[in-house]
């Protein structure tokens, strides 16, 4: 689909079930560590091209479809995930944090600004790097930290600002107390 792979990427990218299902479990083991419930059994992930990924976020003027790696679909009730095949594991696997946490916001009926969607969703892309804690990791923490882009860089700083301030759990209150106020 036009992407080059060097051969370190290459030797532990996602492009199987297996991997995927591995990736899949090690998030949703964090998520329950945090008392982030998940419908599980409405979720599914899709490994895909690019091109169907393009396809899937060209409604969303939010999303550069140049650069997406993943996009959350609600379907009759259920979610599909889809996300591109051959990423690195740890680049897959905070895109598929990220995804899952859409779907937490919309299983749970959150009603947040796009900037604040956007960043708080990064908050389990963080997660991710910070749990590798590797020099690949850790590049991909400092470019997101580092994103001037008005959602997705601004809404992550804000985020990670109050989940610095009140932790995890605390922070999940106070976004779903949001639709509160």
């Amino acid at each position: 689909d036009g992407r080059h792979m060097c051969k370190l990427c290459s030797t532990s990218m996602v492009n199987s079930k297996t991997r995927k299902e591995e990736s899949l479990n090690l998030i949703l083991s964090f998520f329950s560590n945090m008392s982030l419930k998940l419908p599980t059994e409405r979720i599914t992930v899709s490994l895909v091209d690019r091109e169907t990924l393009q396809n899937s976020v060209m409604h969303i003027p939010s999303h550069n479809k140049e650069t997406v790696k993943g996009i959350t679909i609600l379907n009759n009730n259920d979610y599909v995930i889809e996300v591109m095949w051959g990423l690195n594991k740890i680049e897959f696997e905070a895109v598929l944090a990220h995804e899952l946490l859409h779907v937490w916001i919309d299983y749970n009926n959150i009603k947040l600004n796009e900037s604040k969607l956007e960043g708080f969703c990064n908050l389990g892309s963080a997660m991710i790097y910070k749990y590798y804690n590797n020099q690949l990791s850790n590049v991909l923490l400092k470019s997101l930290e580092q994103n001037k882009d008005a959602i997705y860089g601004r809404g992550y700083k804000y985020m990670n600002s109050l989940l610095e301030i009140h932790g995890w759990d605390s922070l999940l209150s106070i976004v779903k107390k949001s639709n509160e106020d």
